[in-house]
């Protein structure tokens, strides 16, 4: 892989720290590796990188977060075959969640928050009746949920990226 950022001019905002009401606000944050790692993938480089997600603001502080980590366009537009995906309890306001082993590469987050356990993402009309979100906190369009480009990070080999999502 050549230039990572070449492909987008919005890499470098991935690294701003946004201060919003007193509350440091990380979109993207890359720091030391941490040697924890549960599973390794075939082929790459760098296949020991971990993404710390924390998604804050559920509302109610019950149910299950609902979370898969794609890292293709094709993958996260069909929504199958995510490269790692989770099922966490919500039992507050906020919650974390890690993923290791990953390989170097561009990859994108698609969440929700299963309030009521049911198993599926609830809408009237299409409109959302439970709280999602997407790497990168782009909101979605008209026309559904945005684009892998415009939700990718680039996932450096070797290092811990931490990603902070806000629920909507």
């Amino acid at each position: 892989m050549n230039n990572p950022y070449s492909d987008s001019p919005n890499f470098f905002l991935l690294f701003l720290v946004i201060f919003v009401n007193g509350l440091a606000w990380t979109n993207c944050l890359c720091v030391d590796a941490v040697a924890v790692v549960n599973r390794q993938f075939e082929g790459g480089r760098g296949q020991n990188a971990i993404v710390m997600i924390r998604v804050f603001g559920l509302n109610p502080p019950r149910g299950t977060l609902r979370l898969s980590l794609y890292g293709s366009e094709e993958t996260y537009r069909n929504r199958t075959n995510p490269v790692r995906s989770t099922s966490v309890p919500v039992r507050g306001r906020e919650v974390t969640v890690k993923f290791t082993g990953l390989k170097e590469g561009w990859y994108a987050i698609m969440f929700y928050h299963d309030a009521n356990n049911n198993g599926k993402f609830d809408t009237v009309l299409k409109i959302p009746e439970e709280q999602f979100g997407f790497s990168n906190n782009v909101p979605p369009g008209l026309s559904g949920p945005p684009s892998f480009k415009r939700t990718r990070f680039f996932m450096p080999g070797g290092k811990t990226v931490v990603i902070v999502l806000k629920a909507q």
